[in-house]
């Protein structure tokens, strides 16, 4: 919702009842300027009436500043958009096992784990910036996995819940669930997606695409990654695989210290299945990437973003409300209010 406070016609309304309100604050000083405004001799005690007398004017400055706002025209525009065409459907499947805790895709000298630099890219995949437009009219969802497969949104247009829970993406504490089911994750996503053949979203989905990113090689799971990858293919759906993490065979990984409890940074074995990746992205008629560091891995998101284009048209409203009478009438309601009370326990004040 875009908010305009006020109707460009009416807003001379406030400097001009800016002006009588000090004219009249300063009116009100000269002429009381010599006046013992209590009451009540110094020293002696102020009773209820004399502590609050501010009150009735209080209201009055306040009814004052309402009537003012209402005449100035403010008004609420609430912007609705509608997007109508053919767009894709594209599953985000995201590694989260134990080995996405190294810290050697981070190009800045702040530690990063992979995971934290891989949620990034993503989330400027889904939104857009100035390397990627962003999936506007696409529908997205996220599969993760570890040990274990597990859908974390299902197919949606609703990027801004996509990209929230992209960035809640965290590493199993959990040592058992730290492996890397590279087959169920696939599997998973395909599932999702050929279930969206039944639903009528899908009349306005031309084709499916999986982007799979891992830095292991599957040891967990079911289903082969080959297994996946066929049926994958006989749905025809496209897979896009990421193999990230530096060529090392070693990465640093923080570690337990399990006598001190304390965290160190440990070079830990790391190996990365590139022969899959590729058989998994040819049998589908995807393609393979290799991320060493963190520009790598945006300009891989940048290429698919740029290969995965539709067509589709964004259709625009506005709808405007008038929030001047309302205000006005707030402040009729506040000014009558005060020149009650004032008259009913202040009429010294009122007057």
């Amino acid at each position: 919702m875009r908010q305009e406070l006020f109707d460009g016609l009416h807003v001379w309304w406030l400097p001009v009842g800016l002006l009588i309100a000090l004219s009249s604050a300063w009116w009100s000083s000269r002429r009381h300027q010599h006046t013992n405004w209590s009451g009540v001799p110094t020293g002696l005690p102020r009773s209820w009436r004399q502590r609050t007398r501010w009150v009735p004017r209080s209201l009055g400055w306040l009814a004052l500043i309402l009537l003012l706002f209402g005449l100035a025209g403010p008004r609420g525009v609430r912007e609705h958009r509608e997007v109508t065409g053919e767009g894709l459907a594209i599953t985000l499947c995201v590694d989260r096992s134990g080995s996405m805790l190294a810290l050697d895709l981070a190009d800045s000298v702040i530690r990063r784990s992979r995971l934290d630099v891989v949620k990034d890219v993503v989330d400027r995949f889904i939104r857009g910036d100035a390397t990627m437009a962003g999936r506007q009219g696409d529908l997205l969802s996220v599969v993760q996995f570890g040990t274990h497969a597990d859908e974390v949104t299902p197919p949606t247009f609703d990027h801004e819940y996509v990209a929230e829970a992209v960035a809640g993406l965290e590493v199993s504490p959990l040592e058992s669930e730290r492996a890397t089911a590279i087959g169920d994750a696939l599997g998973l996503a395909v599932e999702r997606l050929d279930a969206l053949r039944a639903q009528d979203v899908n009349q306005t989905i031309v084709d499916q695409i999986i982007i799979l990113l891992t830095d292991g090689e599957s040891n967990a799971g079911v289903l082969s990654p080959l297994e996946a990858a066929e049926l994958a293919r006989a749905l025809g759906v496209r897979v896009y695989t990421i193999g990230a993490g530096t060529a090392s065979a070693t990465a640093p990984i923080p570690t337990t210290d399990p006598f001190t409890g304390r965290q160190r940074i440990q070079n830990m074995p790391v190996s990365l299945d590139m022969k899959t990746l590729k058989a998994i992205a040819e049998q589908t008629g995807g393609q393979a990437f290799r991320a060493t560091d963190q520009n790598s891995l945006v300009e891989i998101y940048a290429e698919i973003d740029a290969l995965e284009r539709t067509e589709y048209q964004e259709t625009r409203w506005e709808e405007v409300r008038d929030d001047g009478p309302l205000v006005l009438g707030l402040g009729l309601m506040v000014g009558v209010f005060a020149r009650l009370l004032g008259a009913l326990f202040w009429p010294e004040v009122a007057s």
